[in-house]
């Protein structure tokens, strides 16, 4: 059974097609072998896969971070932009003061 899985490994390592998936579908592929011939160590493809995984999902985490921090960013720029509107219309005397009740006033 070990000389089967040294041979089935050293075909992996070597298949172009294997190599050219993505690298969760190839540390999918060695745990199903790890499964499947117990006690035989996994071959250095596996764990480099591991860490390609393992950096793409830090790479996918640290991209939705900054998306959301962008959208935060942009949420404030708008909230800035309606206080300065504000500011404008009150100097120009178009909008209400705090505690008017009053409509702004028609441009």
């Amino acid at each position: 059974m070990i000389a089967e899985a040294q041979e089935v490994i050293a075909e992996k390592i070597e298949d172009k097609d294997f190599l050219a998936l993505p690298a969760a579908d190839q540390v999918a592929y060695w745990e199903d072998f790890k499964k499947k011939y117990r006690g035989v160590a996994l071959p250095d493809a596996y764990r480099e896969a591991v860490k390609k995984v393992q950096e793409e999902q830090r790479a996918a985490a640290q991209l939705a971070e900054e998306e959301k921090l962008a959208e935060t960013e942009d949420v404030q720029e708008v909230r800035r932009m309606s206080s300065r509107k504000r500011r404008k219309l009150k100097r120009a005397g178009r909008y209400p003061s705090s505690g008017s009740t009053a409509d702004p006033k028609e441009p």
